[in-house]
């Protein structure tokens, strides 16, 4: 079943409570909003078009403190790639990320939810949204 959206439109291939396979097409100048997901992983295949990722990542390292174990927030990097068709992107639970196309022409991606421990539609939070929806 397609289910539009003011980026462009997914359809589900193949759903388990754990796993799901979803196309998702983005239309010329469509943005997808910048979120991120509490209990799944996502890879992204590029079927066809040229996909623009953003991928914000956090890096924390432990130490000692006084002989106490501590994690400290070191720094957060923001990363922009272009993938072309066969280009695969691992989106790791919790990562901050975003899918656009900034082309002219459609993109459609492949994308594997794998459920931490199930997939839920609605496990996810938006943080921005250029269609109002954060």
């Amino acid at each position: 079943m397609r289910v539009d959206k003011p980026w462009g439109w997914y359809e589900d291939l193949f759903r388990t409570p754990e796993f799901v396979l979803k196309r998702i097409h983005i239309a010329p100048g469509g943005t997808l909003s910048l979120q991120k997901h509490a209990k799944r992983d996502e890879v992204w295949y590029v079927e066809s078009g040229q996909l623009t990722t953003q991928m914000t990542l956090e890096s924390f390292h432990s130490h000692l403190v006084d002989g106490v174990p501590t994690t400290s927030y070191t720094a957060k990097q923001v990363f922009i790639e272009v993938k072309n068709v066969g280009g695969v992107v691992g989106v790791p639970v919790g990562t901050v990320h975003r899918m656009s196309n900034d082309t002219a022409t459609p993109v459609t991606v492949i994308e594997l939810q794998i459920g931490k421990p199930i997939c839920e539609e609605n496990d996810i939070k938006r943080l921005a949204d250029i269609y109002g929806r954060a």
